[in-house]
């Protein structure tokens, strides 16, 4: 694809690892800064050096934000950083991050050709793990998978395109040894045999920093809309002020107060406040998507701030379920949008308890993480529109 850096992942590379592998090989300022490192290692490994300690360089240029742990020192004066929980990724061209799918089968069962590649092997059973640096792996040991603490993408997130290939193998050349058979672990490069000691990959997942739910769904809707530009066209939010825009920065729809009844509760009347005690409304994001068959609306409600239960000083949002629709007529949209307003105030912002006032179809969709997304609520989007009848 014209202006994309196509690279293609092996079985075992870490997918979250693209934007890295993708600047060696475009960037030349990254491709000098790991062969740096390497060097350095090689270097001290040749000399017979116990250990090696070599200068790490960013891998990109430009400004950058991390999230690190450790320790104050110099009285307060400084920080030593001793691990780097997150990081904001480099701008650039858009990534085509590809991977073969190898589909066993059955030709071939009396070739011989048995390669004896290492097979994967499920982490069920240990909390912990045999890890050591004193020897390599043995060739055509099993491998296993240890996820560390997940890593934290800071600010806007780089645009991946995934595809993939499915190539046919024959299941008799997964003849390795069976997984689990290997007492200890090792980082290493396979090396020699008769060592009982397996393959470990590490890797860290990655987590992205919410922006918010309300700026997430409308950010992710525009990056699919960029990814399916034949399939969504355009993305806009809606006041009643303003209409059906477009711009970039979405702009809310404030609920009303409720005017004061005895025999509301105390919890009701407050719903329609996101800060009750400074009487400052909440307000109530209105999205249309717009496709080549159907206009999709999607409502998301402001949610307040909150400590999470048994964590202190760690703030999360009230959890809300999110709201999708189609109108049988898009010239009731004004009309059922008041109602739809009005009457989830009295609801306090269940939507599942007015769905069937919808003069159309609704559907309520929840707010989970998917490790797959590139994104913050890429597949939240995915799954609220799936749920109008486009499949993307």
């Amino acid at each position: 694809m014209p202006g994309t850096w196509p690279i293609k992942l092996t079985q075992k590379a870490n997918k979250a690892d693209a934007i890295f592998l993708a600047h060696i090989i475009y960037d030349p300022y990254a491709e000098l800064a790991a062969k740096r490192v390497y060097s350095q290692l090689e270097a001290d490994f040749l000399c017979g050096h116990p250990y090696s300690l070599p200068k790490i360089t960013p891998w990109f240029r430009g400004d950058a934000q991390l999230i690190a742990e450790g320790v104050s020192i110099d009285g307060g004066n400084s920080f030593l950083a001793l691990r780097v929980l997150g990081s904001t990724q480099p701008g650039g061209a858009t990534i085509q991050r590809e991977r073969e799918q190898h589909i066993a089968t059955d030709e071939d069962e009396d070739n011989g050709g048995s390669m004896g590649l290492p097979s994967k092997r499920p982490p069920k059973y240990a909390d912990i793990i045999d890890l050591t640096d004193d020897k390599e792996p043995d060739h055509g040991s099993s491998w296993l998978d240890i996820e560390d603490e997940p890593f934290i993408v800071l600010g806007k997130r780089r645009t991946i395109i995934d595809m993939w290939h499915e190539r046919d193998t024959s299941t008799n050349r997964q003849n390795a040894l069976k997984p689990g058979d290997d007492a200890t672990l090792s980082t290493g490069e396979f090396y020699g045999s008769g060592k009982d000691t397996g393959k470990a990959h590490l890797y860290a997942s990655l987590e992205m920093e919410s922006q918010g739910i309300l700026r997430d769904m409308w950010e992710a809707l525009r990056y699919l809309q960029s990814l399916y530009p034949h399939h969504i066209n355009p993305v806009e939010w809606f006041t009643f002020d303003n209409g059906f825009c477009s711009d970039i920065e979405p702009k809310l729809i404030r609920f009303n107060s409720i005017n004061s009844t005895p025999s509301l509760s105390l919890s009701i009347k407050q719903w329609p406040y996101i800060d009750y005690d400074n009487f400052q409304l909440r307000g109530a994001l209105v999205i249309r998507v717009t496709t080549e068959f159907k206009r999709i609306y999607i409502v998301e409600i402001q949610r307040r701030i909150k400590e999470k239960p048994h964590k202190l000083n760690i703030l999360e949002e009230e959890p809300i379920s999110g709201l999708c629709f189609i109108l049988n007529d898009d010239a009731d949209f004004e009309n059922w949008l008041h109602d739809l307003l009005s009457e989830i105030r009295y609801k306090k912002g269940i939507f599942k308890k007015i769905l069937g006032n919808c003069p159309g179809y609704a559907e309520t969709f929840a707010h989970r993480k998917s490790k797959d997304d590139t994104v913050f609520c890429e597949s939240v989007d995915k799954n609220a529109i799936k749920n109008m009848g486009l499949n993307l």
